[in-house]
């Protein structure tokens, strides 16, 4: 029979200063300094998620999401008229910056020994006091898993597309902008005998250049990259 499930969830939280945001004592950083300050105060957030999914008779099964979250008393490094050594900038921690992202998730599954499954995410976000993006998320995200299962052999396709993600630097006076991406990826799975299994994988096959944002630090994904494992059990 259908099968539908309608969820909704509620969370509030708190987010404390990092030590170093507090403390940290005119830290040079590429071309600027960077300095705490223990005054800081709490970060606070406000979610709500209606999630619903629904299953139909054929097995295919749907999702969809929608979510907000609102940061009020947002912690962030800004820039002050105060110079270090050399004459470069000071970058102090302050609190009382609001900001807010919202999105929705589109889902569709399905298969039994051919499956698949197909996601669509748009995310928004802004930094309300100076009307720019808070980061580097991406307004769109597609991804598709194509996969087979036949017993003692199982393999899966995973494809994704990222779209270009953009962030004011960190004096917010210009935009920085982050390519779009597309990766494929692949995996196999060869069971010889009960105790005897040989995983195959092969990451970006076509080796794109990929760029991510962690904790403010840009970093580049390895490119292509081929696996094997053969693993034993007894």
């Amino acid at each position: 029979a259908d099968d539908l499930v309608l969820r909704a969830r509620v969370a509030a939280a708190y987010r404390f200063p990092a030590l170093l945001s507090l403390y940290e004592n005119m830290v040079y950083v590429d071309d600027y300094y960077r300095d705490g300050n223990d005054e800081l105060a709490r970060e606070r957030s406000f979610t709500w998620l209606i999630d619903t999914t629904k299953t139909f008779r054929t097995g295919v099964k749907t999702r969809l999401s929608l979510f907000h979250t609102a940061i009020s008393n947002f912690n962030r490094l800004t820039v002050t008229s105060e110079t270090g050594p050399g004459g470069l900038p000071i970058y102090r921690w302050y609190d009382g910056f609001d900001a807010w992202a919202h999105g929705l998730v589109v889902g569709f599954s399905g298969g039994s020994r051919f499956t698949w499954d197909f996601s669509y995410t748009a995310v928004d976000n802004r930094d309300e006091a100076w009307d720019t993006p808070m980061s580097y998320l991406p307004k769109h995200t597609l991804r598709l898993a194509l996969g087979y299962n036949a017993g003692r052999f199982s393999t899966l396709l995973r494809c994704e597309y990222v779209a270009d993600r953009t962030s004011p630097d960190i004096s917010r006076t210009s935009i920085i902008e982050m390519d779009n991406y597309f990766t494929v990826d692949a995996a196999a799975v060869i069971t010889l005998k009960d105790e005897i299994r040989l995983s195959l994988s092969a990451t970006n096959i076509f080796d794109e250049a990929v760029q991510i944002q962690d904790n403010g630090t840009t970093l580049n994904l390895p490119g292509r990259s081929l696996g094997a494992v053969l693993s034993f059990s007894f």
